[in-house]
């Protein structure tokens, strides 16, 4: 990501995002807020467990509940795999073969994380 992409992350994120978040609980939920409004589910991707560099394709389906990423304070979306429905974090979940805002929702989520903010 060159200079200027990341100005305007970091600006995304501020003033769309987290603007008005006074604590950990307030971002997480503007997190799951944003998140919800701008992934177009269903789509495919990849999913990197972090207990193994194994990569699957997976489908991705949805948010998983507000207080599933409340306890965990992570977000957490629901994939397809293997004929069954997990709860995975977000932060997992790369190359989504999706429209523009998912992607940038997705890119955004890993970027907040990448830089200690989880």
């Amino acid at each position: 990501m060159n200079k200027l992409e990341e100005k305007k992350r970091e600006e995304r994120i501020e003033n769309e995002i987290v603007v008005d978040c006074y604590n950990s609980e307030e971002q997480l939920s503007s997190w799951y807020y944003y998140l919800e409004d701008k992934l177009d589910f269903p789509f495919d991707a990849i999913w990197k467990s972090s207990e193994d560099s194994i990569e699957e394709k997976v489908r991705v389906i949805e948010m998983s509940d507000y207080l599933d990423c409340d306890d965990e304070k992570d977000m957490l979306v629901e994939i397809e795999f293997e004929g069954e429905t997990l709860a995975v974090s977000l932060f997992e979940i790369f190359s989504p073969k999706a429209n523009n805002a998912t992607i940038d929702a997705i890119e955004d989520w890993h970027y907040w994380v990448n830089s200690g903010n989880r």
